[in-house]
């Protein structure tokens, strides 16, 4: 009997971690040399890497350098939401307004797609949007 209470724990225990998906935050904070800025997740268009830091770039203009690299808004950022078009890019899908040989955002800012990446690309623009 109790052999068989172990494994059902064991099976419930890994069934809970088979479901259990990351939690993406809604905002996230900001260091700046004065303070932390809080930034709604919604509100960034793009991340550019630049070596050893990331510039985000804001729906509003608004533009941040932050010491932390392209792999740490990987983790981050919800990839549901955000899309890596190449090396130095993390794009906001809900920001793009047009995908050819690069994408255009609706800012009219141009960021390139890696050969390797735009069919990958292409392929989870139109399953987020409806193609007509």
């Amino acid at each position: 009997m109790r052999q068989k209470l172990r494994i059902l724990k064991q099976q419930s225990e890994e069934e809970v971690a088979i479901i259990q998906l990351p939690v993406y935050k809604t905002k996230i904070a900001i260091s700046m040399q004065d303070g932390l800025v809080i930034v709604p997740i919604e509100e960034i268009t793009y991340c550019k890497a630049m070596s050893n830091y990331t510039q985000i770039m804001l729906r509003s203009g608004k533009q941040y350098m932050v010491s932390k690299t392209m792999k740490r808004f990987e983790e981050v950022l919800n990839p549901t939401q955000f899309i890596k078009v190449h090396q130095s890019f993390i794009v906001s899908i809900e920001s793009i307004y047009k995908v050819s040989d690069g994408i255009i955002l609706w800012d009219s800012t141009q960021i390139p797609i890696s050969r390797s990446k735009k069919k990958r690309v292409q392929e989870i623009v139109k399953r987020y949007f409806d193609v007509v």
